[in-house]
């Protein structure tokens, strides 16, 4: 069966979609209400170097969920691009970085206590 929009693909073409890799650090853990992974981690509330905040709840394992990363760790995300705010689209969790410390986060030293006292 032949159909209309075959002569229109290319089956030898791929799509090739490009994500940028970076670093945040671990402000907060949001729990998860419904599904799968309900009472467990469901996102971490991240923040950039330059202080834009964001959820990262992809890319999780169930390790990380079990016993989420401490607030001040830092994690590597990948992300498809930046949108107009500054914030990361469709970011996902790659690994914890223990080969970096908060310190690369000024802002963060002056509101640490801050963020561990928050639930």
């Amino acid at each position: 069966m032949v159909h209309m929009y075959d002569s229109l693909m290319f089956p030898h073409l791929l799509k090739v979609k490009v994500f940028h890799t970076d670093d945040a650090i671990v402000l907060a853990h949001k729990a998860s209400k419904t599904g799968q992974f309900a009472g467990q981690l469901g996102a971490l509330h991240c923040a950039k170097r330059d202080g834009a905040q964001f959820d990262v709840g992809t890319g999780l394992t169930h390790a990380h969920r079990a016993a989420p990363p401490a607030i001040g760790t830092v994690i590597e995300y990948s992300y498809f691009e930046m949108t107009a705010t500054g914030v990361p689209r469709f970011p996902a969790c790659v690994r914890v970085r223990s080969d970096v410390d908060a310190s690369e986060f000024p802002w963060f030293r002056a509101r640490r206590r801050f963020y561990e006292v928050c639930p």
